[in-house]
């Protein structure tokens, strides 16, 4: 909808004849209004209705000129028709770009799904760590009780006995070190949840598993039929055909 508001203009004007040039006013008030519709087609063309109103008032002559029309039409361009259909192009692309964010939806959703279950299983196996460093340093102190006794008996010599010292010491630091680890996989863990890292957290796993036999060729075949990043360059390079021939 297109509206003129009234658009008062005052001008001088001149007119030359045989008897000299004169000058006169020029008074006038304009103001219109028109209405546009149309509808698309798929053939690139359109149909339409417009419909206006124009008004001139002139002062000078005490004139007033008002017209209204209407007005059907129909538009085609030929090129449309046997070359490029902007329409039919827009509505493909809009295909492709959805499907297009369908894929990437999807190797987003994928990818968090590995990124919570590395970080699962990195938290079991940290957790796994712990208890072997844990027992590890407790069959140390064993070693190094024993080892002590058998010096005050006088069966080893004291170098050996100090050496099984370092073992201890070396365990109980590996203990230490894998409680660090376990806390720091506990939090990641927790921040691919989207936990507090003030929440606790325990995971329990079956760590089963069965033995699946896979063909390479096989795997090869489902790689190239199902992995996302192909189709999704696969589309890309569709649209860069449909801009190409735009």
């Amino acid at each position: 909808f297109e509206m003129t508001l009234p658009n008062y203009t005052e001008t001088v004007s001149q007119w030359e004849d045989s008897t000299g040039i004169h000058y006169f006013p020029v008074k006038k008030l304009n103001y219109s209004s028109r209405l546009n519709l149309w509808q698309p087609l798929p053939t690139d063309g359109r149909i339409y209705i417009s419909s206006g109103m124009f008004n001139t008032d002139d002062y000078n002559k005490d004139k007033k000129s008002f017209m209204l029309n209407t007005r059907f039409g129909f538009e085609q361009p030929l090129a449309a028709l046997f070359s490029y259909n902007e329409i039919k192009s827009g509505f493909k692309q809009a295909k492709l770009s959805h499907e297009l964010s369908l894929k990437q939806l999807k190797r987003f959703e994928l990818s968090l799904v590995y990124d919570i279950s590395k970080s699962f299983y990195d938290l079991v196996s940290a957790n796994e760590r712990r208890n072997i460093a844990y027992q590890s340093m407790q069959r140390q102190k064993e070693v190094f009780e024993i080892a002590r006794n058998k010096l005050d008996a006088g069966l080893i010599p004291e170098v050996e006995a100090l050496q099984i010292e370092v073992d201890l010491g070396q365990a109980m630091n590996d203990y230490d070190l894998s409680i660090v680890n376990l806390q720091a996989s506990s939090n990641d863990f927790k921040h691919q949840l989207g936990l507090s890292l003030q929440d606790s957290v325990v995971v329990t796993s079956d760590l089963g598993y069965d033995v699946v036999s896979v063909d390479v060729q096989e795997a090869v075949e489902k790689g190239f039929q199902h992995r996302l990043e192909i189709r999704e360059r696969e589309i890309q390079i569709e649209l860069q055909q449909l801009n190409l021939k735009r």
